[in-house]
């Protein structure tokens, strides 16, 4: 359990506090505006999952059932200058053997622009079953390893300040605190963690030309582990933007990087120069792009090299990335990043890949390998057949783990504001030390939204 329930109990607070204020003025805010639109839904839904160890846990092939339901609210409203967004929902869902589990969900997000000014404020909690987390790294960064058992929570809040917006010269401060906990999971098997960052940006428009920025940032980021980790990032750099001519622009940075590790007691500190290489050169589909760049992690300097491309074809919207990347220990990996979409007449394709490397909270680097992929087929106007896949791959050092979720589901429309879905899943778990988990489940759901502002 993590060590700040008061801090984490103040997050919460604080969504539900902004919320609910904001919510009494919507009404006289939105008529004092010319412009101004207003959205209310009210969703509903129940469901039910049958199979073959539906929890995916390593080992195990008893058939379980699940009953599922949802009840949300998604509140939207926006005017010349402003806009506001709040949702809530609880999920509330029982397994074979297992308590009632409610799975909360709640959202804001904020937005005021005034002349050349903006500002944004959100704040964000939910919480989900560990067996439904994707492997590889959450919203703040962080390595997301696999266990079968238990819940997992995330919350954030951040600010953004932009100003000299369309002036010669601006700036932007940023500020987001993250917390991941975890509840009734096995003894040692996840790491709560929380995370602070703050950023400083300076903008200066030399020219129609040239652009030069100053960005300052600290993160400070927090595991209870065995170690107690405590990782201390610091960084500062200045970036050159020159644009050669009217397709071509060329930006370098160059900066410093301070890391101070603490783990049970000692300290480590790592500190070295940054920098970084980007060319780019437009055509008639989009652009490509050629950068170098180094960067610092715990165990010393890394270089990586890579190759983009961005395009929008009859077939599609297109961007990718490969390239390679070499640590401190003098080991190459490939990197590479791909995004494709496509839409015909009665099918929509998209698939995303990504390769990347993070450092684990070891300080060693992990590789992590995702694929996702998903076909929409309609067969009428109100039927469709919708194919979904997601493959992962995270390399640690001893350590391997791969996972597979796919599902294939026939999708019907009830009418404007209700809709049936049925079809069948299937998983697969496999983790270096465990016995391998395969899932397959049918499952049925029913979803209904009600308007409550037009």
């Amino acid at each position: 359990m993590l060590k700040t329930t008061g801090k984490k109990a103040a997050l919460v607070g604080l969504l539900v506090t902004s919320a609910l204020a904001a919510l009494p003025v919507l009404p006289a805010w939105a008529q004092s505006a010319a412009e101004s639109a207003r959205s209310g839904v009210l969703s509903l839904g129940i469901g039910i999952e049958s199979g073959k160890n539906i929890a995916l846990q390593a080992g195990a092939d008893d058939v379980n059932t699940e009953l599922t339901s949802r009840l949300g609210y998604d509140y939207t409203m926006k005017t010349a200058t402003s806009a506001l967004s709040f949702g809530v929902s609880v999920n509330p869902s029982l397994r074979d053997g297992e308590d009632t589990v409610p799975l909360p969900r709640a959202e804001l997000r904020f937005s005021q622009t005034w002349p050349r000014h903006e500002l944004t404020l959100e704040a964000q909690y939910q919480r989900s079953r560990v067996s439904d987390q994707a492997i590889g790294y959450d919203q703040a960064g962080s390595i997301v390893y696999y266990d079968g058992s238990g819940q997992r929570s995330f919350a954030r809040i951040g600010a953004q300040f932009t100003g000299g917006i369309d002036m010669p010269f601006g700036y932007s401060l940023g500020l987001s605190h993250t917390e991941t906990d975890y509840h009734d999971t096995l003894p040692g098997s996840q790491t709560p963690t929380r995370r602070s960052t703050a950023t400083l940006g300076l903008r200066a428009d030399l020219s129609a030309m040239t652009q030069a920025r100053f960005a300052l940032s600290h993160d400070l980021y927090e595991a209870d582990n065995a170690d107690n980790l405590t990782r201390r990032t610091d960084k500062v750099s200045v970036q050159l933007e020159q644009r050669i001519d009217a397709v071509t622009t060329l930006g370098f940075s160059v900066g410093r990087t301070r890391i101070e590790s603490e783990r049970a007691g000692l300290t480590e500190t790592t500190e070295g120069t940054i920098w970084g290489l980007d060319l780019t050169r437009e055509d008639a589909l989009g652009s490509y792009g050629l950068q170098f760049e180094r960067s610092l992690t715990e165990e010393g300097s890394r270089d990586a090299i890579s190759l983009t491309r961005e395009a929008e074809t009859r077939l599609g919207t297109f961007n990718g990335m490969i390239g390679a990347s070499r640590g401190a220990a003098d080991e190459t990996d490939v990197i590479a990043g791909l995004g494709y979409e496509m839409a015909l007449p009665r099918d929509r394709l998209s698939v995303d890949l990504s390769r990347a490397i993070r450092s684990n909270d070891d300080g060693e680097d992990v590789v992590l390998t995702r694929v996702s992929g998903q076909l929409v087929h309609e067969l009428s106007e109100i039927a469709a057949l919708n194919f979904g896949v997601t493959a992962s791959l995270t390399e640690a050092p001893g350590e391997e783990t791969t996972r597979v979720d796919a599902s294939v589901a026939y999708n019907h429309a009830l009418g404007v504001d209700a809709d049936l879905s049925a079809g069948v899943r299937f998983g697969l778990s496999e983790r270096t030390g465990q016995a391998d988990a395969d899932r397959q489940t049918l499952f049925v759901t029913l979803n209904r939204r009600f308007e409550t502002l037009r």
